[in-house]
């Protein structure tokens, strides 16, 4: 069954139509009933949403007041002091030995809370020197990892031109050797030329060939000997760059190594640190012995005693809650004039949407009703729920008073059948 079937084939009821039956929405006539009801849930929802946490809020605080514990709930602030001085007077006249232990016991928790105090301001402004070294430590490794790429550069030059110099001995060596020979050829006054095979005789030292062969071999050898001296050179500017990339990397890891000790939660105590701690041991060693000596005394077990002490820690207590009660109280007030003026603003809007939920209610009956007689006798039509402010669009169908889910199988085909016929759909 399509509800918007049966809503297209009735004509729609006008604002006049609705007011005819409640003259009270009058105000209604010319207003867009349903874009204003669309608009308005919404702020209302948002509103109620903000004024029950606010009331949630100070029903809290209320609550608050009216539990917190109180000696005598009709003595003021000025009686509560009056009575507290009073028994301690009296206290400090019965139990003076007692109270001068228990004065130098507080004496020395406020020491302790003060040595707390500058341990947590020592250990801030450790931590923030800590995270400087850390962050120089880090400046200093990228700067060093910078300075190993370039010196790897530097290497791979150094290799290549190592490798040029090894070729040029290599083939120097050979033309060495080859010279060589020829030079110990003439100087015997035979020599056979390595090229042309042919053999020369009576080769004086004073010949130019004798000569040209041997000033090549000294050159030869010159440039051999400054070959050799280049690989070494070469090998050594390799080796030191070798040596300086190892330091570093040696340096990184000791800084990198100080850097996870304090990422992993290892952090040595300082000196100041330590003496603040011993300090600290020191008091609570003392104020240990003096309550040792107070739980010794026989006299903190009596009745009397153990009342006086009851007696002036709820009155204490009282002046402390008295004080939390005008705090609490002020939290209240803060809080008043927005309650105050949402509580005003949610009437209004509930007023609005009352007098919405009136006029669509009557809308959707006047629809109900022009779609029974529609159909004819025995039928009736819900279209509508409202669950408070919530418009629901339902479709219930109802023939003879019996729901068309409910109806035998001959009444639902006659039913069937006429809707088929007037709304142009079945289901």
């Amino acid at each position: 069954m399509n509800r918007e079937n049966i809503i297209n084939a009735i004509p729609k009821p006008s604002n006049r139509d609705v007011i005819i039956y409640d003259t009270s929405l009058k105000d209604l006539i010319d207003i867009d009933v349903f874009e204003e009801y669309n608009e308005t849930l919404p702020i209302y929802k948002e509103k109620l949403k903000e004024y029950n946490k606010i009331n949630e809020y100070v029903n809290k605080y209320k609550d608050m007041v009216n539990n917190i514990y109180l000696y005598k709930k009709n003595w003021t602030k000025e009686d509560y002091l009056y009575y507290l001085q009073l028994e301690k007077k009296n206290y400090s006249l019965e139990y003076k030995d007692i109270k001068k232990k228990e004065d130098n016991i507080k004496i020395l928790q406020k020491k302790i809370n003060l040595i707390n105090s500058r341990i947590e301001i020592q250990l801030i402004r450790e931590k923030k020197h800590q995270e400087e070294y850390i962050a120089k430590s880090k400046k200093e490794i990228d700067k060093s990892i910078d300075k190993i790429v370039n010196l790897e550069k530097n290497i791979k030059l150094q290799e290549y031109q190592l490798d040029i110099v090894n070729k040029n001995i290599e083939k120097n060596q050979v033309q060495f050797n080859e010279i060589e020979e020829i030079v110990k050829q003439l100087q015997l006054g035979e020599c056979k030329c390595p090229y042309c095979n042919s053999k020369l005789k009576n080769i004086s030292e004073n010949s130019y060939i004798y000569r040209k062969t041997t000033k090549i071999l000294e050159n030869n050898s010159q440039e051999l000997k400054q070959l050799i001296e280049d690989k070494k050179e070469l090998e050594n500017e390799i080796s030191r760059y070798k040596d300086e990339i190892k330091k570093i990397r040696q340096d990184n890891l000791n800084k990198y190594n100080i850097n996870s000790d304090t990422t992993n939660g290892y952090n040595k105590k300082s000196i100041e640190i330590l003496k603040l701690e011993g300090e600290r041991d020191k008091t609570l060693k003392n104020i240990d012995t003096l309550t040792l000596e107070l739980d010794k005394d026989s006299k903190t077990k009596s009745s009397k005693f153990l009342e006086m002490k009851d007696k002036i820690n709820k009155i204490e207590t009282s002046i402390e809650n008295l004080d939390k009660i005008e705090e609490l109280k002020t939290e209240i007030l803060k809080n008043k004039d927005v309650y105050n003026s949402l509580a005003k603003e949610l009437q209004d809007l509930k007023e609005k949407l009352t007098q919405y939920k009136q006029f669509i209610s009557i809308f959707y009956k006047i629809y109900e009703q022009k779609a029974a007689q529609f159909c004819g006798n025995g039928f009736k039509f819900k279209l509508f729920n409202f669950n408070d402010f919530d418009l629901i669009e339902i479709c219930e169908i109802y023939f003879n008073t019996i729901k068309y889910e409910s109806l035998n199988s001959r009444a639902r085909e006659i039913v069937d059948e006429i809707l088929k016929q007037k709304f142009l759909f079945i289901e």
